[in-house]
């Protein structure tokens, strides 16, 4: 493999969804700082404006057509905001993040709710103290406890309460974006998109958006999650494409190849092919 794919490759040795997981992406990238930023690498980034401004108006499109009532895409974006609106959901991003001001919820409430078990309710009291503290590392001791609850609210508290912390709570997003309810999981994607939109570094943004590509097995959520890397360099979005294709599972593989077509025109057939098209459109690929 020639330097240009090589010189990623290690940057996201993400082993698999789940605690484990997670807890490996945060050693690899860091949640509190991020590294230095890249060279730019590919020149101009010869092709990408042209297909950023083709997805954004895609994504333009079908905002507009959800707006007004008129049905959207099949896939990708435009599905992912169809299943939320039939299912009563919230509208999504800003409407799903950071929802969860801190001491906002008085404890006794929690303590008089009648959907909550006995260790529920000690997890969303442990969560809520966290909260009016604004203490991080209080709501992750709260992770495991909230992701074995088989209550979903006990869920979605969580995902709101560390979508309050922005990029800082990125990596502990990343379990719930493939929680078993549907809202759950919509709002722990638009959340983890949100902080993801706060980090500046484009190798440690690839690393995440890789990263979520080995939690999300839902093909709508995946094809949406994959168009975040049109705002890195073209060097890293064919590095971070070939990636997935080469390690992900089936459904990873199959929107990271149609993502390849979309960036080069052509179906994806090699990793050779990929290090020729990054010698023949970026400058310094060797």
């Amino acid at each position: 493999m020639n330097k240009p794919l090589a010189a990623f490759a290690g940057i996201v040795a993400f082993a698999a969804a789940g605690v484990a997981g997670y807890c490996a992406l945060e050693r690899l990238v860091g949640v509190d700082g991020a590294p230095e930023g890249v060279e730019e690498g590919c020149g101009a980034r010869l092709l990408r404006g042209a297909f950023a401004d083709k997805f954004a108006e895609k994504k333009a499109a079908a905002a507009k057509d959800v707006a007004a009532g008129k049905g959207v895409a099949a896939k990708g974006v435009g599905a992912r905001a169809a299943k939320k609106a039939a299912r009563g959901g919230a509208a999504g991003g800003a409407a799903a993040g950071k929802a969860h001001r801190p001491g906002t919820v008085p404890l006794v409430a929690i303590e008089d709710r009648t959907d909550l078990s006995d260790d529920d309710k000690k997890t969303m009291l442990a969560i809520e103290r966290a909260m009016e503290g604004e203490d991080l590392a209080a709501v992750r001791a709260a992770v495991p406890r909230a992701a074995a609850s088989a209550n979903a609210a006990v869920r979605a508290e969580i995902v709101d309460s560390l979508a309050w912390f922005g990029q800082k709570a990125i990596v502990d997003l990343l379990p719930f974006m493939a929680d078993q309810d549907e809202d759950v999981a919509e709002s722990a994607i638009d959340n983890w998109t949100m902080a993801l939109s706060e980090i500046e570094d484009e190798a440690q943004k690839c690393a995440y958006i890789e990263a979520a590509m080995r939690v999300l097995t839902d093909e709508d959520a995946l094809e949406g999650i994959i168009t975040e890397i049109m705002d890195c360099d073209d060097r890293l979005i064919m590095q971070t494409i070939v990636n997935i294709i080469d390690t992900g599972t089936p459904q990873a593989v199959k929107a990271a190849k149609e993502q390849y077509e979309f960036q080069t025109g052509d179906e994806y057939t090699s990793v050779e092919a990929a290090e020729e098209w990054l010698r023949e459109n970026c400058e310094g690929a060797q």
